[in-house]
């Protein structure tokens, strides 16, 4: 049974609670920013930052203290190969590397962990919390809304006649 996590359910919450009592480790800055913007720790993510793999393994090991890490590289073949070096190199420092809690965020639907912040919006244009999936959106019928005379009148916009 291999069924997408949905944003509001108890196991998205489960999946982001034990990735913040992690050392997670991701390719870039704008993945890190998607985390964040899950409610992921900061402080416990590494970025790799095009490193070479051994340096940041040996910097996990010295400065972190880690007992478990988790491997957010994205899931394309590049990231599984990236994924797969780092946990060779990781066993060698004994460090263990929880690949339960990578498979169960490759379940939230995204290829590339940059596209996770985008599973969650902040504000869409009704200024509610609403989720990205199974919404269809047309632009114009956006730009109407946001556009519209009532709209502006409600702003109080000064360009409005």
């Amino acid at each position: 049974m291999n069924m997408k996590i949905e944003p509001e359910t108890r196991e998205f919450k489960e999946v982001i609670d034990e990735l913040n009592h992690c050392t997670v480790i991701v390719e870039g800055k704008n993945d890190a920013n998607a985390l964040k913007k899950l409610g992921v720790n900061i402080k416990n993510i590494v970025k790799i930052n095009s490193r070479p793999l051994a340096e940041v393994v040996y910097r996990i090991s010295e400065t972190r203290k880690a007992t478990e890490v988790v491997i957010l590289t994205d899931f394309d073949q590049e990231g599984r190969r990236i994924a797969s070096r780092l946990r060779v190199l990781l066993q060698r420092y004994k460090i263990h590397v929880n690949s339960s809690l990578r498979r169960s965020v490759m379940r939230f639907g995204r290829t590339r962990i940059e596209d996770l912040k985008n599973i969650i919006k902040e504000d869409d244009h009704y200024g509610k919390v609403g989720t990205d999936f199974h919404k269809i959106s047309h632009k114009s019928e956006n730009k109407n809304k946001r556009y519209s005379r009532k709209t502006r009148r409600d702003r109080g916009d000064f360009w409005s006649n």
